[in-house]
């Protein structure tokens, strides 16, 4: 894939601040490109959810994990933004995180669902902030080696890791579609996409002018 950057003329966003939002179907990479993209120097926004953290995810780190009872206060209260209810759980992002994080002026990565973009892209309008949307993606093979990875060891689980890779399989085509992507990272190397989002990020804004990539 060959990323570029493109002049689009509804863009009016000069700031060098970033925000960055990676979206996709379970398995794709997300994490893995949000943590090489941290290694890099870049800051991370983590959501706020009721699922548990994973055995590799610290909470408070990757994600924020609170009760749905302590969620729903943080809805009812307009404290979060990009909600959603998604395979049983509640996500969203806390909107004194993300001025925190607007704050620092080092670029921030955030994962959220598709549903999420276009309240974040509004978010970073009005904090001045430069925004790119980005679609990680991967083939189905590669889709299914990771998660049978993920689940190795893990006996009874069969039927949930192939739940997991069917409806995969059905984001990354109807994602791919819901929203014009900045960015469609799908090389499925980690070290390419985040060295093409790096130098993206690093090129100084000129006036009227945001993230695009093609393939």
């Amino acid at each position: 894939m060959t990323y570029v950057l493109q002049r689009r003329s509804d863009s009016v966003l000069v700031s060098s601040a970033v925000l960055i939002t990676l979206v996709g179907p379970s398995g794709a990479g997300k994490t893995t490109l949000a943590r090489a993209l941290q290694a890099a120097g870049m800051g991370r926004i983590p959501t706020t959810t009721t699922r548990p953290a994973r055995i590799d995810e610290v909470s408070g780190r990757d994600l924020h994990v609170v009760s749905i009872q302590r969620f729903n206060q943080l809805r009812s209260s307009n404290a979060l933004i990009a909600t959603c209810d998604y395979s049983s759980a509640s996500y969203g992002v806390q909107l004194k995180h993300l001025h925190a994080a607007a704050a620092t002026a080092v670029p921030q990565i955030i994962i959220v669902e598709p549903s999420g973009v276009s309240p974040l892209k509004s978010w970073a309008a009005d904090a001045d902030m430069r925004f790119a949307a980005i679609f990680v993606t991967l083939s189905a093979a590669a889709v299914r080696a990771r998660l049978e990875t993920r689940y190795a060891g893990e006996k009874g689980r069969d039927r949930e890791r192939d739940d997991r890779l069917a409806r995969a399989l059905e984001e990354a085509t109807q994602w791919r579609h819901a929203y014009e992507w900045d960015f469609i990272a799908e090389t499925g190397d980690t070290r390419l996409d985040a060295e093409a989002i790096l130098e993206v990020v690093a090129r100084a804004a000129e006036p009227g002018e945001t993230f695009a990539a093609c393939a």
